[in-house]
């Protein structure tokens, strides 16, 4: 059985994602990168934690959960998404023999030259639009099928996930100059993640960028249907139209306690 080192940092935040309280413990794990290399190998997780502060046995277990949490949630997204498009190919499919059927009866019917503009009109107009309602339930329910059956695989293959202190000393310092940074610093969520993020960056705590970028992504972009079903992007209108909506691959975060520098 294959044992995988994977890294965890309690880092400073400010209530949203840590559920009232002022850090979280951020999984330095890509869920989805993790299920293409190791999906199909028998396999534990070690976690080694990295905290300004001992993390309680209570606090290690609850790193753990989130671990576990984050696979079942994202198995349950992807296979409801594929149940919802597994109709709409269906009628996709409807949708697109009509569609043909019209084009091919102007052609024979219709006298020349005006069948010709009837199916040209029938192929610009109706067909490229009628694909998107064939191709995109048809395109979303075999790569969520794929991906449904690689989380699936994992869920099977992990045995389990242990969550230990980490001893690398570098790392234990990175987090401890975030927390002085944290203490230091003021400002609305986007304008503190930012500044909390370039700090990272000159520190080269590359965990820290991606936990930030992440966070800061989140606050832009909430789910509303201004900017997920109705975006203002004419590029991202036809991303949308044609491949349909994309999961989000869940992060794995855990609320921890307030580990504030005490004054």
């Amino acid at each position: 059985m294959k044992i995988i080192d994977v890294d965890a940092y309690v880092l400073p935040t400010l209530g949203r994602i840590s559920g009232g309280l002022n850090y979280t413990a951020y999984v330095d794990l890509e869920v989805d990168k993790h299920i293409m290399k190791y999906g199909g190998v028998e396999h534990k997780v070690r976690i080694h934690c990295y905290s300004p502060e001992r993390l309680s046995r209570g606090e290690l277990e609850r790193i753990a959960r989130a671990f576990d949490n984050a696979f079942s949630r994202y198995f349950a997204d992807v296979e409801k998404n594929r149940r919802i498009y597994r109709y709409w190919r269906l009628m996709g499919i409807i949708a697109y023999s009509i569609a043909t059927f019209m084009a091919v009866s102007s052609y024979l019917f219709l006298p020349r030259p005006y069948n010709i503009y009837a199916v040209c009109v029938d192929i610009f107009f109706f067909h490229i639009l009628i694909f998107g309602h064939c191709f995109r339930p048809l395109y979303r329910w075999l790569l969520d099928g794929s991906i449904e059956r690689g989380v699936h695989r994992a869920i099977k293959r992990l045995r389990g996930c242990e969550v230990v202190e980490g001893e690398d000393r570098g790392k234990l310092r990175l987090v401890e100059m975030m927390r002085e940074r944290f203490s230091e610093i003021d400002g609305g969520e986007i304008n503190l993640y930012g500044r909390l993020r370039d700090y990272a960056r000159n520190l080269g705590f590359q965990a820290a960028v991606r936990f930030y970028d992440w966070l800061i992504r989140e606050l832009r972009e909430e789910e509303s249907f201004y900017t997920k079903y109705n975006p203002a992007s004419l590029w991202r209108r036809i991303k949308l139209y044609y491949l349909g909506f994309k999961i989000e691959v869940p992060r794995i975060t855990a609320p921890m306690r307030n580990m504030d520098v005490k004054a």
